[in-house]
């Protein structure tokens, strides 16, 4: 709607990130398919099961073995504890057309956006995304959030506890930013040997 590119333009609270976020549900919820954020590297094909499912994002797991790790890594976006709200990776989004959580989160941001000028928490999305699925809503299939951070934890050399060809054996889809020259270069070797079958 035309409000949105007014906002986009007059309002320095409603960023590029959250415009993205607009407009990633509202793509989904038209076309149906595949959201992936710039900073996904895949290293394989997408797993059948993600794009035959109605809707499926990484979520967060009760299953995770590695919790502590995680919490200590960045505790605002990795928790466990109950009502904890933050639990959906949205940078990869797999969705058939007019799926019911697309269309809510759609219809919830949408109605935001036009009522206010700023968002109460940088992880809006996520938590619209926690309370619906106390309502009811269909979150799909839970495949832990931490898998697709792996890779880059490793490259920045701070988790052992799963080897690189593990990482690429769990995951073709990759969550990468903040990588400084080190790491880069790190991140080419690795993909190189991953590619060598070394």
């Amino acid at each position: 709607p035309p409000f949105v590119w007014e906002k986009l333009r007059h309002n320095p609270s409603f960023t590029r990130t959250f415009f993205s976020d607009l407009l990633r549900v509202a793509l989904l919820r038209t076309y149906g398919g595949v959201w992936l954020d710039a900073t996904i590297l895949m290293t394989g094909n997408f797993p059948m099961d993600y794009t035959e499912a109605d809707f499926f994002a990484f979520q967060r797991s009760a299953e995770e073995r590695e919790k502590a790790y995680w919490e200590s890594a960045y505790a605002y976006y990795y928790g466990w504890h109950p009502g904890f709200k933050v639990t959906l990776l949205n940078s990869m989004l797999f969705a058939k057309k007019g799926n019911g959580m697309i269309n809510a989160i759609y219809t919830l941001l949408l109605h935001h956006w036009e009522e206010e000028e700023s968002i109460p928490d940088y992880f809006f999305f996520q938590i619209l995304f926690y309370e619906l699925c106390q309502k009811g809503y269909d979150g799909g299939p839970i495949v832990s959030d931490c898998i697709p951070h792996l890779l880059q934890t490793k490259i920045n050399g701070t988790f052992d506890a799963v080897s690189f060809e593990e990482v690429f054996a769990l995951t073709p889809l990759h969550k990468m930013a903040y990588l400084n020259d080190e790491a880069l270069a790190r991140l080419k070797e690795v993909l190189s040997n991953h590619e060598r079958g070394d």
